[in-house]
């Protein structure tokens, strides 16, 4: 989480630190991001939401980053495993 209120993912690539995503929240100052017990994983700024996941009613779900760099919000039930969101696909 940035200063601005920007959350951002940066992977490291050929020696440099490159942005691979962000939640464009930028201009929100003192933002924080939080992984609520409904499954939704938000930005907040002062007042309210800026970005979210739209995942609220998912209960409780995992979120990790894969070796590729990339953030996913799954679920586990029953064995199975299902991907709610993601940063990206790569």
């Amino acid at each position: 989480m940035q200063r601005d209120g920007n959350l951002v993912l940066r992977s490291h690539r050929n020696g440099h630190w490159v942005r691979t995503w962000s939640s464009h929240t930028a201009g929100h100052r003192g933002a924080f991001a939080e992984l609520g017990l409904d499954g939704n994983f938000v930005v907040y700024g002062r007042r309210h939401a800026q970005w979210s996941t739209n995942t609220s009613g998912s209960g409780r779900v995992i979120l990790g980053v894969q070796s590729n760099g990339n953030v996913v919000m799954y679920k586990r039930s029953h064995g199975d495993t299902t991907v709610l969101w993601q940063t990206h696909t790569g």
